[in-house]
């Protein structure tokens, strides 16, 4: 047997159920919170293993709720090479938001592109809908020189070359993350 609520709910609301028969009037689907970063000085590597951008927030969620990640960047490699990207949560790889395994692909969210010329930069916007356990959150993003040469370096908020140029442009890269009510 179901138990109604004593009283209507207001506009936007669902009835829901605690599990053992109780109904009750709830919002669902909304945005709870709403943080950011804004990254604006640069990163660089040239490490073939996966290294931090610097690009990070944390969010403190309620248990069961969902993240909403944003994600702005912009990049610059030398033409004919190519940086990947990973996101983690806390010291953990999103496995779910990367490539499948491709015959010993790098798996990733993004990359394997170039600039077309030394002044230039990629935006690259992604975003992703994380189920994460626990409350305490902390998104960032991770990158490596895709070519698999040391001395090949790869940037965030900066062309490859001449970044003190008249032409080049200072950027900043962004990770916004809202918390989406379960």
């Amino acid at each position: 047997a179901f138990k109604l609520p004593n009283a209507d709910g207001t506009s936007g609301q669902a009835i829901v159920t605690d599990g053992s028969g109780n109904l009750s009037f709830a919002g669902t689907g909304k945005i709870l919170q709403v943080v950011q970063t804004v990254k604006t000085d640069t990163a660089s590597t040239n490490s073939t293993s996966f290294v931090t951008t610097g690009l990070e927030k944390a969010i403190t969620i309620t248990s069961g709720n969902k993240v909403l990640i944003l994600i702005e960047m912009y990049v610059g490699v030398r033409s004919g090479y190519s940086v990947a990207f990973q996101l983690y949560n806390g010291s953990s790889q999103v496995t779910a938001f990367q490539g499948d395994d491709n015959s010993g692909s790098i798996r990733g969210f993004a990359g394997d592109f170039t600039t077309p010329y030394s002044y230039g930069q990629v935006s690259m916007s992604h975003n992703f809908l994380d189920s994460p356990s626990g409350t305490s959150q902390t998104y960032k993003v991770y990158f490596r020189s895709g070519y698999g040469d040391t001395s090949e370096y790869v940037y965030l908020n900066r062309p490859h070359t001449n970044h003190t140029h008249a032409q080049s442009v200072a950027t900043c890269s962004t990770i916004t993350l809202m918390e989406v009510a379960a």
